[in-house]
């Protein structure tokens, strides 16, 4: 049996909005609803999570060079 996700829709617009959130380029509005979504949707963020550490390690790679 499959699980209906009904904020599907949400979710995608939320992932493609999270490099511009972590880079704080959003609209005040924006960055609002994408708050309130990361708190009520675990799956984005952990994906938000994952981006952070990525990041994280490249800054780290890039300062030991």
């Amino acid at each position: 049996m499959n699980v209906i996700r009904f904020d599907q829709h949400q979710c995608r617009k939320v992932l493609k909005y999270l490099d511009a959130y972590i880079d704080n380029e959003l609209t005040v509005e924006t960055t609002q609803e994408t708050l309130a979504h990361l708190d009520a949707c675990p799956d984005c963020k952990a994906a938000l999570d994952e981006r952070l550490r990525v990041r994280a390690g490249l800054r780290a790679a890039v300062r030991r060079e």
